[in-house]
């Protein structure tokens, strides 16, 4: 039923200014990782950053170490310095 409309997170994204991170399991069925490497492309925030999570489907990437360390990464480099 959602691919019946059309998403454009590339032009939402382009709006933010904040860090913006993308996790992307490399066996997505659902959405190729292709796609999310061709939305992370499409960001012109300086501060961007992609995580291929190995093995990953769509639904499943919680279930996978490397997601969590890849998270945990991703908030770290964001974090503000006091």
């Amino acid at each position: 039923m959602l691919l019946r409309y059309n998403l454009n997170s590339y032009e939402y994204l382009q709006e933010l200014s904040a860090p913006i991170s993308i996790l992307h399991g490399d066996e997505d069925k659902v959405i190729p990782i292709s796609s999310g490497r061709k939305l992370f492309e499409s960001i012109s925030a300086p501060t961007k950053s992609f995580y291929k999570i190995r093995g990953g489907g769509h639904n499943d990437l919680d279930t996978f170490s490397e997601f969590h360390e890849s998270l945990l990464m991703s908030l770290k480099s964001h974090a503000p310095v006091e």
